[in-house]
């Protein structure tokens, strides 16, 4: 019955492991956004010029 705390132990990893790999996606999508958001407003912002 030595398997059954190796086995919620490698449970539990995982757990932590995907959690923390979708929170810094989500973080640096997050970003990206606000950049892309930034760079569209100052776009907007400047007068194209047009000959």
């Amino acid at each position: 019955m030595t398997w059954v705390p190796i086995l919620f132990g490698v449970f539990k990893v995982s757990i932590v492991a995907a959690t923390f790999v979708l929170c810094v996606r989500s973080q640096r999508e997050g970003e990206r956004e606000d950049r892309q958001r930034r760079e569209a407003s100052r776009s907007a912002a400047q007068p194209s010029e047009q000959p």
